[in-house]
């Protein structure tokens, strides 16, 4: 296994010379109803087109069927766990019947899943792992990243900085370490597992994180002072994907805590998990800002 740490050329993610953001075909595979609208509706709006099924055997077909009429998917994302053939075993299945033809996977997961996806990351099974509960602009960007070529495609999220705008800076794991980063504020080996070591979409999400997640205990806080049960529980479950996606596992660790002590109703232990998650916030953000944020 490669060090994270070393000077070595981060892995360049593999794609189709020439793909374009814009008419990008996407498949999507997963049973929540919930997500293929939202999703559905992102990626629409910026000119991917996107197909949604509920299980594996669906998405098999309709990539059959697409290969067909020469009009392959460029992009699959599937759920790990479905039922009868799981999301890994549809990957594997369309990589060995597309041996000549390079088709970008990504896989979501949830973050307590027994097998480790590294594995299949190493081994190229996969390009990329998220962890439920997703949020839509961490898709976006993984698709942007690993399905643009050298020449820069425009970013589609607000708010978050774009790569190319500014003076070439140090590799981001080097300017993580020298900012103070320790295991404790980000693990940063899980961190780019998840993304097969793709180092510029890391940096990516960690941008995005730091733009849409800064106030996430603040406004966890509001939604308990205001008895909103169901939006705290929410947010905390949204804070836990995200959180063990970029590998911040001690607030990943409080978010789930905090879900279940809001699930039932004991509100001084969500109270305790909210002070830890204040803690660990305040260190992560500190440590962004201090290797993300260019002053203009």
């Amino acid at each position: 296994m490669n060090n994270i740490y070393s000077d070595d050329k981060e892995n360049q993610p593999r794609h189709q010379a020439g793909l374009k953001w814009s008419g990008l075909r996407a498949l999507i595979v997963d049973d929540s109803a919930d997500f293929h609208d939202s999703i559905e509706r992102e990626l629409t709006s910026l000119g991917i087109l996107p197909t949604a099924v509920s299980s594996t055997q669906e998405g098999i077909t309709a990539f059959r069927k697409a290969a067909a009429h020469n009009a392959p998917y460029e992009w699959i994302v599937v759920a790990w766990q479905l039922p009868v053939i799981s999301g890994l075993e549809m990957c594997d299945l369309i990589r060995n019947e597309n041996a000549g033809q390079r088709t970008p996977k990504l896989i979501l997961t949830s973050h307590d899943q027994n097998a480790d996806p590294a594995v299949y990351l190493a081994d190229g099974r996969i390009d990329a792992c998220l962890f439920k509960p997703l949020e839509s602009t961490l898709l976006i960007e993984t698709i942007r990243q690993i399905s643009s070529s050298e020449q820069q495609v425009p970013r589609p999220t607000e708010g978050i900085r774009q790569l190319g705008d500014h003076t070439p800076r140090p590799d981001i794991v080097k300017r993580l370490l020298q900012a103070g980063c320790d295991i404790n504020d980000l693990n940063l080996e899980a961190g780019l597992l998840h993304l097969n070591r793709n180092r510029a979409l890391y940096e990516t999400i960690l941008h995005s994180f730091l733009t849409h997640n800064s106030e996430a205990e603040q406004k966890i806080r509001s939604a308990l002072d205001k008895h909103d049960y169901t939006t705290a529980e929410r947010l905390a479950h949204s804070l836990k994907g995200v959180a063990a996606t970029i590998g911040a596992e001690k607030i990943q660790q409080a978010a789930e805590n905090l879900e279940n002590a809001v699930y039932d109703k004991q509100l001084d232990g969500a109270q305790n998990e909210l002070k830890l998650i204040n803690v660990a916030m305040a260190a992560l953000i500190k440590l962004l800002h201090s290797a993300l944020v260019i002053d203009e």
